[in-house]
């Protein structure tokens, strides 16, 4: 405020002194904006008012708030979404599997000693398994049924849970036991054997293949089709050469059922094929 008063005072005691040593010359209106231009820079040079070193942070606490509840706002619909396709698969595996009790009624095997169960009606061998004379080719491996013979599938196991995978975090997607249900997550090995990167890709393969499990004799029940990364049912991924990885199937049980023996089912086409995995 000071060096103001002082470049006031300095002009105008030039003005003063200026005037009396001759006329004022004559300026049009440009020149005249010129200086008053000129005037006014000067003015706000001096100003210590004008140049404020603090940040005025206001702008950048909003930006900050905004994006953040459009972040939180996008990250939950994006599981609301999740949660939503996940029950639409639940609801139509259980609308099929109502299906395929009504119309198709399955048995297991009765024969001794075999590793393999055969169904319906017919001679030892090939046999249909009563929805529509499918036929069942228990003399083939998982990856020769598939038509992906650069890979080999071995049962590895089961577990009886409420939530796949049980340390699922928030964020990652897992899958939940309907209320008097449990899963029955199967587990297999899935190794590619050639000397290149492979890909296995389920949900590519044609005709539509389907996957089903049966429970101490029961009747077979398709799997819960899922976004997990490791579902066999819809699985699509690339193996290094030699890689093993494992994949599961999942299937909903009873809550408090003890498994004693399990079989799997895969259907491609017209043709279907049955294994005792347990």
């Amino acid at each position: 405020m000071k060096k103001i008063v002082s470049v006031i005072a300095v002009s105008a005691f030039l003005l003063l002194t200026l005037a009396g040593c001759g006329a004022i010359p004559d300026m049009d209106v440009e020149q005249e904006e010129m200086i008053s231009e000129y005037a006014v820079s000067l003015l706000l040079k001096y100003d210590s008012e004008n140049h404020s070193r603090l940040v005025n942070v206001d702008n950048y606490v909003t930006a900050y708030e905004t994006a953040k509840r459009i972040h939180d706002q996008a990250e939950e619909a994006y599981y609301n979404k999740l949660a939503e396709e996940e029950n639409k698969r639940r609801e139509e595996a259980e609308r099929q599997e109502e299906l395929n009790n009504s119309y198709s009624q399955e048995t297991p095997s009765q024969g001794g000693g075999s590793e393999y169960s055969e169904e319906g009606s017919g001679s030892s061998g090939n046999r249909g398994d009563g929805n529509g004379g499918a036929t069942v080719v228990d003399t083939q491996s998982i990856e020769e049924f598939l038509g992906v013979g650069a890979f080999t599938f071995a049962y590895a196991g089961f577990d009886v849970m409420n939530d796949y995978p049980e340390d699922s975090m928030d964020f990652v997607p897992y899958i939940s036991a309907s209320e008097g249900g449990e899963l029955c997550v199967v587990y297999f090995n899935v190794t590619n054997n050639s000397s290149e990167a492979s890909t296995l890709d389920i949900i590519d393969i044609v005709p539509m293949t389907y996957f089903k499990l049966a429970v101490n004799g029961g009747s077979f029940k398709s799997v819960v089709r899922t976004i997990l990364e490791d579902d066999i049912a819809v699985y699509s991924g690339t193996f290094a050469a030699g890689e093993t990885k494992r994949l599961v199937l999942i299937a909903e049980i009873r809550e408090g059922t003890i498994v004693d023996n399990l079989e799997l089912r895969i259907t491609k086409g017209n043709d279907a094929l049955t294994k005792s995995l347990r």
